[in-house]
């Protein structure tokens, strides 16, 4: 299926802080083309909630928008909606470190990051695919709080926000919507409403949680599309 470039605005930190930078990569081939309209709007930052969030919104395994509000709990599913998806490649700096990863837009680009860091030895960083993905969340009957949830169509409130995936959650995620897309050439990212929901992961003595995205039986409204046709015109 053919790609299309587009100009990206997207939040550079793996897990729980918000910095934008201008990345310019190919998308999923039927995300709506609203950016060039939209880069005046902001969006939050959708975190899962961890050990290492230095904020105080949520509990362990909840996502939680701009840092300040539950859209989904920990051990129940949200209905989403994709509106856009972006893959990229980064240098994976040490956590903490305050180093800013490099990030390449292209598979050109990419290998030749791989290649400068092969080159520096020791000193060299690992490259890693991420994904910087956007998408409405309805409310569910679990998150009471309205705040977070600013954008209502019909009678639901839904939130708009962007997460940034990599690692399992990459897997998870933007894999997922990939293996879809394939084995479903002719259905649209847009018009299926995907499960969104968290799930604990544990490595030796470590426990971390990653988002998930499942495809669901239940098409996108016809309100939600149109929302999302405005929202892709900038209206």
């Amino acid at each position: 299926m053919p790609k299309t470039k587009e100009i990206k605005t997207i939040e550079v930190e793996v897990e729980d802080k918000a910095e934008l930078a201008q990345v310019e990569n190919t998308a999923l081939a039927d995300s709506p083309k609203w950016e060039e309209a939209s880069t005046d709007i902001l969006i939050g930052r959708i975190n899962v909630k961890g050990k290492s969030s230095g904020y105080d919104a949520g509990d362990f395994g909840d996502l939680v928008i701009k840092q300040e509000n539950v859209i989904v709990k920990d051990g129940h599913k949200a209905q989403a909606v994709v509106v856009s998806a972006v893959k990229a490649w980064r240098e994976k700096t040490p956590f903490g470190s305050g180093v800013r990863g490099r990030i390449a837009r292209t598979e050109e680009e990419a290998q030749e990051l791989i290649e400068e860091n092969k080159a520096l030895g020791d000193r060299g960083f690992k490259v890693v695919e991420f994904a910087d993905i956007t998408m409405l969340v309805k409310q569910s009957d679990e998150c009471e709080d309205d705040e977070g949830f600013e954008v209502p169509i019909g009678d639901d409130h839904w939130a708009i926000g962007k997460i940034d995936v990599s690692g399992k959650g990459y897997d998870f995620t933007y894999k997922a919507l990939k293996t879809f897309q394939k084995l479903n050439p002719t259905a649209s990212l847009v018009a299926v409403t995907w499960e969104l929901y968290t799930k604990q992961e544990q490595w030796d003595k470590k426990i971390w949680w990653v988002p998930m995205l499942k495809s669901s039986k239940h098409e996108t409204s016809q309100e939600v599309l149109d929302w999302v046709s405005n929202f892709k015109q900038g209206v």
